[in-house]
């Protein structure tokens, strides 16, 4: 009897919770091995935290996949060979029958000049660490993050939290995607933190101690880049149809375009008719549940199910005692509702957690978990099941 080898590209929310689901569901005798640069599983949604001071938030693969029986390689993964059916590593290559790709996001550096060689940065965890052991070492400069989006919002609020003197530069007005009362409650708590705001104000240039203004002036401090997310390249590498933004393009069922073996989920992947779903925990998980649902779909025969997903939240927090948590429709769109305060950051906490939990339970209980959906409309088209009116 043939035995099918899945190979799972990425270690974090979406592969992990993936190569759980597919090990837990697929045939007897399927092989399900994970690439992971590293023997751990990070808590990104967590990094704002660790900059200022927390402690690393890490949990072994082992302690995640091994109960589930996935084979776990540690390996930087350099590409895809598709004609060969082998995924390349630093250390050599690894057959698959089929991958799921989950490979995920990393800091933007190239938006700006200076940007790669003098910026902090709290998005992925590398440069987290580096920028908690700037932090750490009592540098009294200010810092001065760019960006005005979640990311940036918590990464400020934390660190002036903890006592650090912040400067907040953005291009646009603070969480523009929220409604307009929950954007002044941010921004007063953000001044009662102490942390200084420039909206409406473009940067140009980034030095290691000053952010360049586009009206000529120069913010002396740190620069703390908060301003954006790029997909893993590995589409390009294995010739895989993508989106203008780098992502993989798949299909309804989360399959590439390009290539029926090769699935994709999370950051690095594009659903076609669904340029709403952002990147971030929020989606990359549902889409590693539902990439694994249609793989073990594909192993045993059958048709995959289209990925449906309706936002409900955005959470963030501000500082450890207070939190924002917006009410959004199914397409991301802020709702006149929001949370806030200490019932804001226990929401916060609890969806954190919940995070965490959702990839432990998965482990024991494969398929259990479950995501927000949108109900189908009967006899509707799939693009208009998919898009917003």
């Amino acid at each position: 009897m043939k035995q099918d080898r899945v190979v799972v590209l990425g270690g974090g929310y979406a592969g992990i919770l993936a190569a759980q689901r597919i090990a837990g569901r697929a045939p007897a005798g399927t092989r399900v091995e994970l690439i992971s640069d590293r023997p751990h599983f990070t808590e990104r949604i967590r990094l704002h935290e660790r900059v200022a001071g927390s402690a690393p938030r890490r949990i072994p693969l082992q302690r995640l996949l091994g109960r589930a029986g996935v084979t776990i390689r540690v390996g930087r993964v350099e590409g895809i060979d598709r004609s060969a059916g082998t995924v390349r590593l630093d250390g050599g290559a690894v057959p698959f029958d089929l991958a799921l790709v989950a490979t995920g996001s990393r800091t933007d550096w190239e938006r700006i000049a200076g940007a790669a060689e003098h910026a902090l940065a709290p998005c992925d965890e590398d440069a987290a660490e580096r920028m908690a052991a700037h932090v750490a070492g009592g540098n009294l400069a200010p810092l001065v993050v760019v960006g005005g989006g979640l990311t940036a919002v918590e990464t400020a609020a934390e660190l002036a939290a903890r006592g650090q003197v912040v400067r907040l530069v953005t291009a646009g007005p603070v969480l523009p995607d929220h409604a307009p009362a929950a954007r002044v409650y941010a921004v007063g708590v953000l001044r009662a933190l102490g942390v200084r705001l420039r909206e409406e104000t473009r940067v140009v240039a980034i030095e290691r101690d000053a952010v360049h203004l586009a009206d000529g002036e120069a913010i002396v401090g740190r620069p703390v880049w908060c301003a954006g997310f790029v997909p893993h390249p590995i589409a390009y590498d294995a010739d895989l149809a993508a989106a203008p933004s780098g992502q993989i393009l798949v299909d309804a069922t989360l399959r590439s375009r390009s290539d029926p073996r090769i699935f994709a989920a999370g950051d690095v992947a594009r659903v076609e008719g669904s340029a709403h779903l952002r990147m971030g925990c929020v989606t990359a998980m549902p889409m590693g549940a539902h990439a694994a649902d249609s793989i073990v779909a594909r192993l045993r025969g059958k048709e995959a199910d289209a990925f449906r997903f309706r936002f409900l939240v955005q959470c963030l927090s501000l500082g450890r005692r207070q939190g924002l948590v917006q009410t959004v429709d199914p397409w991301d769109r802020a709702l006149p509702r929001f949370f806030r305060g200490r019932t804001g950051a226990w929401i916060k906490e609890r969806v954190c957690r919940l995070s965490v939990g959702a990839l432990e339970w998965e482990q024991r209980l494969p398929g259990l978990y479950r995501w927000p959906r949108p109900p189908l409309q009967h006899g509707a088209p799939l693009r208009e099941r998919l898009l917003p009116r």
